[in-house]
């Protein structure tokens, strides 16, 4: 039983630490000079097959075409426009006006396609130029174009209760003219990445998120896991060895490792070098606003809204000080427990409610903000948890909820 614990544990901690690899992978694959280019129509039409396979039902091959009016670039931009895809009916799937994308060899093939077609990393100068320069992606006129009675069906499965309501058609409404802008760039030694989503002109998300890293520390953890990977668990003793059993591409290679990185995590572990480099997370937001038209469409189709800003206004006549916070917390059963962090929880509360007072009298949005003062780890110390688990998680919780603070702001500027 001891033993199924563990193995429990260690699975949850190597899923957290995959995860993050995972996305490090492919911001890396994503972002030498080579004359060929990355993204051409052939590319984009694998890219797209291969990410509807995977999303449907056991990867089954599903009957697609892609077309564009063109493909223009150069090794640190491309631009694609009036992309189509759609099926044999023909019906248009997705439609997307124009993708626009700038960044230091973002559109290299030869730095893209390393570590899926080579299993190899870049070289250290090109990972650090990709990382510290900035980048920009443009997705405008983005329309999700199924027949519309799919999207009823699956929308009705969401929210049940709007089927048959103006509340489905104005979700089809806003997923059918979708506008994103990605901004990332680096600020001192913080590496901050903007997400803007635009929906019909009329609902707006946003997100930032600010994290810092040593980039050789990283690339040298990376760098020698998929050495120990290559030479130690699969036996090769030269790359060269590798290449020969691959015909020199090992994209196929490739998807077999991060599929068992995904579903047995646990037999990596050995060959997981120490120490993990550090990926230190600063600060998180996210944010939501959306027009006085758009509120007042829903509060004509929703009247329970109405009545959810007036009990807001209520409750935000007059704010509790720290004595009435402490007091209500120790009169509740459930909240006690929080008065052994009272200062921390009080300033959440303030935040909070002068955000409310805020948003009632004036509802057009919220954002929430995490932050940690000096970052906090998102890569596990695997040691620790596999010596002392019992020990290791509930203070890893507390380690990240000390230095944490959440702030509240009502009516952000998103556009």
């Amino acid at each position: 039983m001891q033993c199924v614990i563990i193995r429990n544990i260690l699975n949850n901690t190597i899923n957290s630490m995959k995860k993050t690899l995972i996305t490090i992978f492919c911001i890396l694959s994503f972002t030498s000079s080579a004359a060929e280019l990355f993204v051409t129509e052939e590319e984009l039409n694998a890219v797209i097959k291969n990410f509807i396979s995977d999303m449907s039902d056991e990867g089954e091959d599903i009957d697609i075409s892609i077309s564009t009016s063109s493909i223009k670039g150069s090794r640190d931009k491309f631009n694609i426009q009036n992309l189509r895809v759609y099926n044999s009916t023909p019906s248009n799937l997705l439609t997307v006006e124009e993708i626009s994308c700038s960044g230091y060899k973002i559109n290299d093939l030869s730095f893209n396609t390393s570590l899926t077609r080579l299993f190899k990393m870049p070289p250290l100068i090109d990972v650090k130029n990709s990382i510290n320069r900035p980048s920009k992606c443009f997705i405008e006129g983005v329309n999700f174009s199924f027949d519309n009675s799919f999207l009823v069906d699956e929308m009705s499965q969401i929210m049940p209760e709007a089927e048959n309501s103006n509340s489905l058609d104005m979700a089809l409404n806003l997923i059918k003219d979708i506008d994103i802008e990605i901004d990332y760039r680096k600020k001192g030694n913080d590496y901050i990445q903007d997400i803007h989503i635009n929906f019909a002109d009329s609902i707006f998300f946003g997100s930032k998120t600010s994290m810092s890293m040593d980039i050789e520390e990283m690339y040298q953890f990376i760098d020698t896991f998929m050495n120990n990977v290559i030479f130690k668990y699969w036996g090769y003793q030269s790359y060269e060895n590798l290449y020969k059993d691959t015909t020199g591409d090992t994209s196929d290679v490739m998807k077999d490792f991060m599929a068992e990185l995904e579903f047995q995590p646990t037999v990596f572990v050995e060959y997981i070098p120490r120490p993990i480099f550090e990926l230190l997370l600063n600060s998180s937001s996210l944010s939501i606003s959306w027009t006085e038209d758009q509120f007042e469409y829903y509060k004509r189709n929703n009247p329970e809204i109405e009545g959810f800003i007036l009990a807001m206004k209520a409750m935000t006549i007059s704010i509790l000080d720290k004595d009435q916070f402490v007091m209500m917390l120790s009169t509740q059963e459930q909240l006690a427990p929080l008065i052994l962090f009272q200062d921390k929880f009080y300033d959440i509360y303030v935040s909070a409610f002068d955000a409310a007072k805020e948003f009632s009298q004036n509802p057009s949005g919220m954002e929430i903000i995490l932050s940690f003062d000096e970052g906090i780890n998102l890569m596990p110390d695997l040691d620790m948890a596999l010596q002392n688990p019992d020990f290791y998680f509930p203070s890893l919780l507390m380690e990240m909820f000390m230095p944490l603070k959440i702030t509240f702001k009502a009516n952000p500027e998103i556009r």
